[in-house]
C-alpha cells in the first residue's frame, strides 16, 4: 500500500497538484471506565505549510469505547474540526462529524497488527460571501486503516524504553449527492518510529505521504508530513 500511494504520487505532480509540507500534531487518549467500557478521546493540531506556516486544522474527537472481546473495540462518538483558511482574512468554516469504528488487534512477541474500518457523517458549513451561514453540505467517508509496528529488539520488544518501528497506510472514499468528483477522497501512507515510554504511553514520529483528489475536477493534493502523535492507552 505504501509503494501504492508512492507510485500514485509520481503521477500527480504532471497534473494540477498542489505541493504542501505539513506538521501533524495529535494526542489520542484510551481510558477503561468499567468491564467492557471506556472512552475515547483525541485532539489534533496541522498546520498549512512549510511544516510550520500558520495552523491549518484544529480538532477534537470523542467516542465512547465498547470492548466485546479483548482484541475488538467498537467506538461511536462526536467529532469537531475547524478548517482555518490560509489566507486570514476569510472565515474559518466549522465541522461536525459523527463517527463509528470498529477496530482489531493483533498481538504477537513479534508484531503488533492494528485494522479499522471507520464510518464518518460529515457537516461542512457553507461560507458565503465570506461570512458564516450555518448551513450545512452533508456526506458520508468511508476509512479502512492498517498499521503493523514491529520491535528492534525482541529481548524488550514493546517494553518501556523500547524502539519500533511503524508502517501503515489508510484510504478514504466519500459517498453522497454532493460528491461529483472526488468519490475517492485520499490515501495516507506512513512509516516511522514507535518509543515505548511506559506500559500505558508512547510516542510516535512518522513520515506521512498524503494525496487528495480535492472536490474541484482534476484537482489534486500531495502533501508531505511529519505526524507526531502521543499515544495513551489504559
Amino acid at each position: 500500500m505504501l509503494f501504492w500511494a508512492i507510485l500514485i504520487s509520481t503521477v500527480v505532480y504532471a497534473q494540477n497538484t498542489t505541493i504542501r509540507h505539513q506538521v501533524w500534531l495529535g494526542a489520542v487518549q484510551q481510558f477503561h471506565i468499567k468491564g467492557k467500557w471506556g472512552l475515547w478521546l483525541d485532539e489534533q493540531y496541522r498546520t498549512w505549510d512549510n511544516l510550520h506556516n500558520k495552523v491549518s486544522t484544529v480538532a477534537i474527537r470523542i467516542g465512547v469505547i465498547y470492548q466485546p472481546i479483548k482484541d475488538l473495540r467498537i467506538v461511536a462518538g462526536y467529532a469537531y474540526f475547524r478548517i482555518f483558511p490560509l489566507n486570514g482574512n476569510l472565515p474559518a468554516p466549522h465541522e461536525h462529524r459523527g463517527w463509528q469504528m470498529i477496530q482489531w488487534t493483533l498481538k504477537t512477541p513479534k508484531m503488533r497488527l492494528i485494522q479499522g474500518i471507520r464510518t464518518e457523517q460529515r457537516f461542512r458549513e457553507r461560507i458565503k460571501q465570506n461570512k458564516h451561514t450555518a448551513k450545512y453540505a452533508f456526506n458520508h467517508r468511508f476509512r479502512y486503516n492498517i498499521n503493523a509496528t514491529f520491535p528492534f529488539r525482541k529481548a524488550n520488544a514493546f517494553q518501556p524504553k523500547s524502539l519500533a518501528y511503524t508502517i501503515g497506510n489508510e484510504v478514504m472514499f466519500n459517498v453522497g449527492k454532493e460528491i461529483i468528483w472526488n468519490t475517492f477522497d485520499q490515501n495516507r501512507a506512513w512509516i516511522g518510529l514507535q518509543y515505548q515510554i511506559n506500559p500505558k504511553l508512547s510516542l510516535q514520529v512518522f513520515y506521512m505521504l498524503l494525496y487528495q483528489h480535492l472536490p474541484q475536477p482534476n484537482q489534486y493534493l500531495l502533501s508531505n508530513n511529519i505526524r507526531i502523535t502521543l499515544q495513551y492507552q489504559q
